[in-house]
């Protein structure tokens, strides 16, 4: 959904007061296009989100949660692990 810059900051505060991310900033934040993340949700792929309305919010704990949970630990399999 395209939104205008002033309309999106607007947005952003009313989303920001109850702890949430919009469709837009999540987007940013996981460096995806707005198709991406919809066929993500779609998928069951996204983080937990909230549907209002006609937009998508993402709640900022339950977005933290889920990215806890995509931490990974760097392993050495390349020619030199083990050195």
């Amino acid at each position: 959904m395209t939104i205008n810059a002033s309309d999106l900051e607007r947005l952003r505060e009313l989303a920001a007061r109850v702890g949430c991310l919009v469709q837009e900033d999540y987007c940013a934040l996981a460096g995806i296009t707005e198709s991406t993340e919809i066929s993500h949700r779609k998928r069951g792929l996204a983080p937990p989100y909230v549907v209002h309305g006609t937009r998508v919010l993402y709640p900022v704990d339950t977005l933290a949660s889920y990215l806890k949970t995509k931490i990974r630990d760097r392993t050495d399999t390349g020619a030199g692990a083990g050195l």
